[in-house]
């Protein structure tokens, strides 16, 4: 049944069909399969842009604090470019110099502002948006395809986010550009016993997933610290699937 007769589809996002998978998980020393299943929810087709998260620091300086209007800010050091964030040509290319904690709040604001706009109109409210687990990052990378016949982009230039074919799920740039933060941390015991592992109140030792320009041959996971900023991560969030 398509998703459409139970829910919306909610605008530039794709639905991600429920479905099985093997993911293989390494901690540096062993590899091992976990056979998954997933729900369905709906993903962003592409990574978050630079003139989408812009839009959201000036909502936040018109309604919030100083303070919060300037933690939200991306870090200009680790932008790829000096005029990244001023410059009109780069407005399509993917929002970098951010943080776990940066995205996170994203998320929530986007949330806020939705359902407040729906309310007024008298509409239910939409579940919230959020970071993917790796879980469904890596599930959703796939496009339904078997992981190990999916093609390493041989560029590793940097490009607007919806340059780029996309996969058999309508998602852009799933193994190239910037890789993307996950919400999930890498506790390597815990990581090769159970599927989800939330990150610490500390955040460090985020997973971050899909190659980047820097480097077109990650192929796994990149461990990172998920308060701190980098100029080859990026984002894209996710929602719960309303339907059955």
């Amino acid at each position: 049944i398509s998703a459409k007769l139970w829910e919306p589809e909610p605008n530039g996002m794709a639905y991600i069909p429920a479905g099985s998978f093997v993911l293989k998980r390494t901690d540096g020393s062993t590899t091992k399969d976990f056979e998954v299943t997933i729900d369905p929810f709906w993903m962003n087709q592409t990574e978050v842009s630079v003139k989408e998260y812009l839009g959201y620091t000036e909502s936040v300086k018109k309604d919030s604090s100083e303070l919060s209007y300037e933690s939200a800010l991306p870090n200009r050091d680790k932008a790829p470019f000096k005029d990244y964030y001023s410059n009109k040509k780069y407005s399509d290319f993917p929002v970098v110099g951010i943080s776990l904690q940066q995205a996170q709040n994203f998320c929530k604001w986007k949330t806020r502002f939705e359902n407040q706009k729906l309310k007024a109109k008298g509409k239910p409210p939409v579940l919230d948006y959020r970071i993917p687990t790796e879980v469904e990052w890596v599930y959703a990378s796939t496009g339904g395809k078997n992981p190990s016949e999916i093609p390493i982009p041989k560029t590793t230039e940097l490009s607007k986010i919806s340059v780029n074919k996309p996969n058999d799920w309508g998602l852009y740039n799933m193994s190239g550009n910037v890789s993307e933060w996950t919400n999930t941390s890498f506790d390597p015991e815990k990581y090769m016993a159970v599927l989800q592992n939330p990150p610490t109140s500390q955040f460090d030792k985020i997973i971050a997933r899909g190659n980047n320009y820097k480097n077109s041959a990650v192929n796994d996971k990149l461990i990172l610290n998920g308060a701190d900023s980098y100029d080859y991560v990026g984002f894209r969030y996710v929602r719960t699937y309303l339907g059955q």
